[in-house]
């Protein structure tokens, strides 16, 4: 018996395996994210704006290691978690006295797994780097990346397996701190994700109230500059934290910059950007929020929200599935039961090789092929 080409899209509810993507890098598009200073919460998040983040950074340090238990659910459900800690003294870090500090943070991050996990060592290390520091001092570029080392290190010793390291740079690298950006580089193998900041202080029309004006700018400089031992353009990029303002820019100017942002996805001018992460979930209002909710639902946004989408190219009957076939295909299976229409399982594939079988389907239009 010849299978019967058939066309089906299976579709989960909510986040689904976001996090289990090989790399975290979305098949499509990007992902929607924010931390959650401000509103305090992923529930208050989507009541302010009516979106889901697909993914939340939290900042966490020596004496408050545990996200919140709605932030544990979050994950559990599929959101990817940008686990974000913040040293302030580099060389210390770095020192075998801190060493049972990194333990305590890798189980922390471990605890997610099947799910993986953002982790990022200090972010904005750039503003920081002595000597020239532009805010306080925490070390040098070689003590910055012998704590990377270490984190690295101290969670490889833990049997941490589900973390992805992160670096992200400070708006600074525009126009101050570039000659930073390769000193603190901690090499092409052991950076996953490149972030960098994108904050407006000035009033829409001038290039820093410009979100195109300071990305496309930052941009510009780490592709041309990217070489070997500092090869940024072999990882996925991001905006690691980006807000206007409201203390140097008006309603008005900041939801021009959330319509920058807006028309700038739209016609996909910086392709390496994987994520982007907003700045506190502060309420909004008037064209502010209008603009900002124009953003998050933007197709670049959107395709992700529909949060596991499969095609399915075939059905057998259950006793002569080829599973092997269809694994080497890149592709699900389908198998049918007795009636046309429904699957009594699939087989779905996920990032990295690993599969997932889905049971008791609910039952699919069908369309001929």
């Amino acid at each position: 018996m010849r299978p019967s080409l058939l066309l089906a899209m299976l579709m989960s509810q909510g986040l689904a395996t976001h996090n289990q993507l090989a790399g975290l890098l979305p098949h499509t598009g990007g992902w929607r994210g924010s931390t959650l200073g401000g509103c305090k919460s992923v529930k208050a998040y989507e009541d302010n704006f009516g979106y889901k983040p697909h993914l939340v950074r939290e900042f966490l340090t020596e004496h408050r290691m545990e996200v919140t238990d709605e932030v544990k659910a979050y994950v559990e459900a599929g959101g990817i978690l940008w686990y974000n800690v913040a040293p302030t003294n580099w060389a210390h870090a770095a020192s075998p006295e801190y060493a049972s500090q990194i333990t305590e943070y890798a189980k922390h991050v471990s605890q997610f797994a099947p799910a993986l996990v953002m982790v990022c060592v200090r972010h904005e290390p750039d503003t920081h780097m002595s000597p020239g520091a532009h805010h306080d001092p925490y070390g040098t570029a070689e003590e910055y990346q012998a704590m990377w080392r270490a984190f690295r290190e101290g969670f490889e010793a833990a049997g941490v397996k589900n973390a992805l390291w992160v670096m992200d740079y400070s708006r600074a690298i525009l126009d101050k701190t570039f000659d930073n950006v390769e000193k603190l580089w901690p090499g092409d193998e052991v950076v996953d994700w490149l972030f960098f900041n994108t904050f407006g202080d000035h009033p829409a029309g001038k290039p820093l109230g410009n979100f195109t004006e300071i990305v496309g700018g930052i941009y510009k400089q780490l592709e041309e500059s990217s070489g070997p031992g500092h090869n940024y353009n072999r990882v996925p990029w991001g905006v690691g934290a980006f807000d206007p303002k409201p203390s140097f820019m008006s309603n008005h100017d900041r939801a021009v910059f959330f319509d920058e942002a807006s028309a700038a996805l739209d016609s996909g001018i910086f392709p390496r950007i994987r994520a982007l992460v907003k700045y506190t979930c502060d309420a909004m209002t008037g064209e502010e929020l209008t603009s900002y909710k124009r953003y998050l639902g933007r197709e670049f946004f959107a395709v992700n929200d529909r949060s596991e989408e499969v095609i399915v190219e075939a059905w057998w009957p259950l006793s002569r599935l080829p599973l092997e076939g269809a694994l080497q295909a890149g592709r699900a299976a389908a198998f049918q039961n007795s009636t046309p229409g429904r699957f009594s399982e699939a087989l779905v594939l996920l990032g990295g090789g690993r599969a997932r079988r889905i049971s008791t389907l609910q039952q699919r239009r069908i369309v001929n092929t």
